[in-house]
């Protein structure tokens, strides 16, 4: 009524409260001062019920519109629907449908946020992240301050699996939740589908007619919950989650996620081993949850059944606990190939000097201070694993330089030690490449670090065999232009091919190489020096 008549309204707010316990793991039930509460719910329901039963509202602007662009009311229809892979459309979320419908409550949460924002704000209740690859940005700015024109509606859907919300302000965006709860036993067993097989646009929704009509695609899920989980560097929310299938590595088929300030809800498909992701921007994860340990740092993923809340408890020490796991193995591999270096080894022994006090603090239950040392811990292990990947990289990366140089090292080697010509010169060549390769594979530690050194080889060799095609038909058409130039206009000027060149002065470096071996063997054994 009051974004139908362009009007305003007011706020009850606490002022003057410290909230000293606010996120932390000491702000329990117990240390509720109701004293403070009760005054303060008395003047709430004593004015609310005081202004719903004035006779009239004066001097206000009563002209209601049915749809205008900047004030009136829309209607929206939300139809609770389930993915059928055999019509490859949406089923109504009924009794004919689902028999089970009877023994459970469908909850439909609808949260507009008006069209009038202020500058980079998210309305609260908002979701923050959108699962997969885009974040916080992507529809409402940034979410670290409070959105105004925000309506959130909770309402039961009927036996057909609709709800009808009226009263939307136009052109406003509407963020829909739906979930489908056991009356028996008080459990979510189905949410939003927020995966390859959602409605298009997902939960979000614009209105832009006065009846506004929107499927929304629900599965079967457990849940699993994430309490305090913020970005350990720097103590914002974390850019971008995702919700993965631990065994294959991929995005989730059916998932969902819901956010309300650092805590975390995700349903995910049941029986289904899962891993979460954290970014913070930075390229690599911020945060892995795969279920790992020091014993078992690839981990097994998290398992709920049907209707099942996992909630993981100290989810700060969680973070630190795997991800610390996680690239204790890879920090240990390094330093066994003597590929490390000091950036990664100061983070990791500050973490893993932070992960012990943790360890000491949970056994000690001294919780004060478990919240900041998990956090310490959790940012430099980070830190390490990002400085980790980067150098696994870089080491992988320098030995596909050095497997591309190795054939022109081979046809080097060849002409300056044998010269043959013919079947033995080709055989002498690749008898050097195969010993390069073997002394490669021996000395190199990129061939422990990379998962699958031959496919990266092969790989390599196609993208040679390809520039190498490419280099003959440019060099073809420049030929037949210059043929074709010749025909036309005459022979008026004469050149050296660059290629007969470049080749004949290889061929006479090769050649001063071999009467000077003993300057050359010195040449070379200098450049190893300086270089190693």
């Amino acid at each position: 009524f009051t974004v139908a008549c362009f009007g305003s309204g007011f706020t009850f707010h606490t002022v003057n409260a410290f909230r000293i316990y606010f996120r932390t793991m000491s702000d329990t039930y117990e240390r509720i001062n109701f004293n403070n509460l009760w005054p303060q719910a008395q003047f709430i329901f004593s004015s609310i019920w005081g202004l719903a039963n004035e006779p009239r509202l004066p001097s206000l602007f009563l002209s209601p519109a049915r749809f205008q662009s900047d004030w009136g009311f829309a209607t929206l229809k939300v139809k609770v629907s389930t993915y059928n892979v055999t019509t490859n459309y949406y089923d109504p979320f009924d009794i004919s449908r689902h028999p089970e419908r009877s023994n459970f409550q469908v909850i439909v949460k609808v949260t507009s946020i008006s069209s009038t924002l202020t500058g980079g704000t998210q309305a609260p209740g908002a979701p923050s992240q959108v699962v997969g690859s885009f974040g916080s940005s992507e529809f409402f700015g940034s979410s670290q301050d409070t959105g105004v024109g925000v309506l959130e509606v909770s309402m039961l859907a009927d036996e057909k699996g609709e709800a009808t919300i009226i009263g939307l302000k136009p052109y406003s965006i509407n963020v829909i939740d739906v979930f489908a709860i056991n009356s028996t036993n008080g459990r979510i067993e189905w949410a939003t589908d927020l995966g390859v097989y959602s409605y298009e646009g997902g939960r979000l929704v614009k209105i832009t007619s006065a009846i506004v009509v929107r499927p929304i695609s629900i599965f079967r899920c457990g849940s699993i919950a994430l309490l305090n989980v913020m970005n350990p560097v720097e103590l914002n929310n974390l850019v971008v989650t995702t919700v993965n299938n631990h065994l294959s590595h991929g995005m989730m088929l059916h998932q969902s996620i819901l956010q309300v300030g650092y805590d975390f809800m995700f349903f995910v498909e049941p029986n289904t081993p899962t891993e979460l992701l954290f970014s913070i921007g930075r390229g690599f994860p911020g945060g892995v949850l795969i279920n790992a340990s020091l014993s078992n740092p690839e981990g097994s993923g998290y398992v709920v059944a049907p209707g099942e809340c996992l909630i993981l408890n100290f989810s700060s020490v969680r973070m630190a606990e795997e991800i610390f796991a996680i690239n204790d193995q890879r920090y240990k591999k390094l330093i066994n190939l003597n590929a490390i270096n000091p950036q990664i080894a100061i983070y990791h022994k500050l973490a893993s000097s932070f992960v012990n006090r943790m360890r000491a603090d949970i056994t000690e239950k001294r919780f004060d201070r478990l919240l900041g040392v998990s956090y310490a811990a959790w940012a430099f292990e980070m830190l390490s694993y990002h400085y980790t990947m980067d150098q696994i990289s870089s080491v992988i990366l320098s030995m596909v330089f050095f497997f591309v140089i190795l054939t022109p090292f081979s046809l080097l080697m060849e002409r300056l030690i044998a010269g043959a010509v013919g079947i033995k010169r080709i055989a002498t060549i690749t008898l050097i490449f195969i010993i390069s390769i073997g002394i490669l594979i021996a000395f190199h530690p990129g061939f422990q670090l990379a998962t699958n050194a031959p496919i990266m080889y092969v790989s390599v060799g196609v993208s040679m065999i390809i520039v190498l095609v490419i280099g003959i038909v440019c060099m073809e058409s420049i030929s037949t232009t210059k043929a074709l130039q010749r025909r036309v206009s005459g022979h008026h000027f004469s050149e050296i091919s660059r290629e007969s060149a470049v080749s004949q002065a290889f061929s006479i470096g090769v050649q001063y190489m071999k009467k000077r071996s003993f300057r050359s063997l010195l040449t070379l054994l200098s450049l190893t020096i300086i270089v190693s």
